[in-house]
């Protein structure tokens, strides 16, 4: 272990299964750790500390340590079990030489209650990966990078100020990735920049990307490279620096081992026409460019644009083997860099490959790289030029309508009592802030817009993130939106939103609004202003 890197140890106190019987008598107990419960029942009842809170289906409930709880389970089935992880955390308060001094941390440990994280897969694999290592069927010495995965998953890696270590998740330390790619970014030194140790990273990333360390930092060079080669007119040995690779005939090696081509042949390529994407399709339709073939999942969740997909090939991602990928002859697949190692290289028999960061870059300059990628710049601006007419026209149109320092939100129900709020990026968000320049709630602005990040929250906090105005986004299915809007007249926190009583909840389709780019975000622009000039709205 590097002391000097070390800033925080987890030790494993204990890991299992809490049994709830139907009907039985209400358990209660004492924790005397920091403790992690697993809740997955919407018919279980908890208080902590004689606090009741909410729970629903994949709820994490945390409790610090001497807190007293309480738990029953009213449910139909004869047993409930939830899982649990009790442990302590320490952080480095002395380094001097070869001694390091850990003291226990239990100040920084968040309050009681219920976690704004759903749970998935991977969260459920490490309660499971950590009980084996408290019943003794895995090594315990991995327990304390699986709590540090599990601790920052779900407390957003909050960590000491100044600690020489981060504490991140995999998407922050892929994106870290992503932007350091052109440095000395060695496993080591990712390894040693988030605590774990460079063995157990290798396993772990690995286990996560299907790639290794090497071969992804590798394959996102390799893309830089390719979009170097047709935005730019820069020499190899140039774009070798840009990327992080120590000359120009390192690079031509290893474009060609991973590519087929020389970056001089794949500069030399036609100008593309013949394009396969998974997603951006409205991108290149604002280019005047219809795809060849697109993720039919995006076809579906794209509605707006159904006039567009006349004789447009859907692709089966779900079964990606039964596509006949060669015969689509693409000049150009276009595909997200979260795309998995099988898919990609499915994707390459179509045609040469560029990956794009989904949800990274402003709406206006992702429309104007897909116009220098294409070398349709005069198209691209001719569009961004119309669309910001359209935005000026909305706003002149809205302003009347709208009272001064009234706030404007997006809102996307769950079925799990929680609700996502959109940052600038998708569901249309990017037409009510920056292009028609409408004003946020104060926390929506802080921890949504300027962190660039989407936020899940519980509705019990609802109110803390309400707008004046609300779009609420709900899918496309029988009943739904009549259901949705009769529980939301009962809802003790819905019906007092100043929004409810105004008539200032608009429902508008998901699959309308699932996918913000280019032509889609004009169409859902022209939705946006309708509703919102409307004098009946819900």
């Amino acid at each position: 272990m590097n002391s000097k890197c070390v800033q925080r140890l987890y030790m494993l106190r204990e890991a299992g299964t809490m049994c709830l019987q139907s009907n039985q008598e209400p358990i209660n107990a004492r924790v005397g750790a920091p403790t992690l419960l697993v809740v997955d029942d919407r018919e279980v009842a908890l208080s902590i500390n004689g606090k009741c809170f909410p729970v629903g289906k994949g709820s994490i409930v945390f409790m610090r340590p001497e807190s007293t709880y309480e738990i029953s389970y009213t449910g139909q089935r004869k047993k409930l079990l939830l899982p649990y992880v009790q442990y302590d955390m320490y952080l480095c308060s002395r380094w001097d030489g070869d001694a390091v001094t850990f003291e226990l941390a239990h100040t920084e440990l968040p309050i009681n209650g219920v976690l704004s994280v759903g749970v998935n897969k991977k969260v459920m694999s490490w309660f499971r990966d950590l009980r084996e290592c408290w019943i003794g069927t895995r090594e315990m010495d991995d327990a304390n990078e699986l709590l540090r995965l599990l601790s920052n998953t779900i407390f957003k890696g909050a960590i000491q100020a100044g600690s020489a270590r981060q504490d991140i998740t995999l998407e922050q330390l892929l994106a870290y990735i992503h932007e350091h790619f052109d440095r000395d970014i060695s496993r080591t030194k990712i390894a040693q920049l988030t605590g774990f140790n460079p063995r157990y990273f290798s396993v772990w990333f690995r286990k996560q990307m299907g790639w290794t360390f090497t071969e992804y930092v590798s394959r996102i060079r390799i893309n830089e490279v390719k979009k170097q080669l047709l935005t730019s007119e820069h020499t190899i040995s140039h774009i070798a620096h840009l990327v992080g690779y120590a000359d120009g005939l390192y690079l031509s090696r290893k474009f060609k081992q991973v590519t087929g081509m020389t970056p001089s042949q794949f500069r030399d390529m036609p100008v593309p026409r013949r394009i396969v994407c998974l997603q951006f399709a409205g991108d290149l339709l604002a280019l005047g460019i219809t795809p060849v073939a697109v993720d039919k999942s995006y076809l579906r969740n794209s509605l707006l644009l159904s006039p567009e997909w006349e004789g447009v090939i859907e692709l089966d991602l779900d079964h990606p083997s039964l596509n006949d990928w060669a015969a689509l002859q693409a000049d150009l697949v276009i595909a997200p860099t979260y795309v998995d190692p099988k898919l990609s290289e499915l994707l390459e028999t179509a045609g040469p490959l560029i990956t794009i960061e989904a949800d990274k870059l402003d709406r206006i300059e992702e429309v104007r790289l897909f116009g220098k990628l294409l070398k349709l710049e005069k198209q691209a601006e001719a569009w961004i030029a119309d669309y910001r007419q359209k935005g000026s026209q909305a706003r002149r149109q809205l302003a009347p309508l709208i009272h001064a320092g009234d706030t404007v939100g997006v809102y996307e129900i769950r079925d799990d009592e929680h609700l996502y709020i959109w940052n600038h990026t998708t569901r249309g968000a990017y037409n009510l802030y920056k292009l028609i320049g409408l004003k946020p709630p104060e926390r929506v602005r802080k921890e949504v817009l300027e962190c660039h990040r989407h936020l899940y929250i519980h509705e019990s906090v609802l109110a803390e993130y309400a707008a004046d105005h609300m779009f609420v986004v709900v899918p496309e299915e029988e009943g739904w939106l009549d259901k949705m809007k009769q529980s939301i007249s009962r809802h003790p926190i819905w019906s007092t939103l100043s929004a409810y009583q105004y008539q200032r909840i608009y429902f508008i389709r998901l699959e309308d609004f699932w996918h913000s780019e280019g032509l889609a975000l004009e169409r859902q622009l022209q939705v946006q202003q309708d509703i919102l000039s409307a004098t009946s709205l819900i």
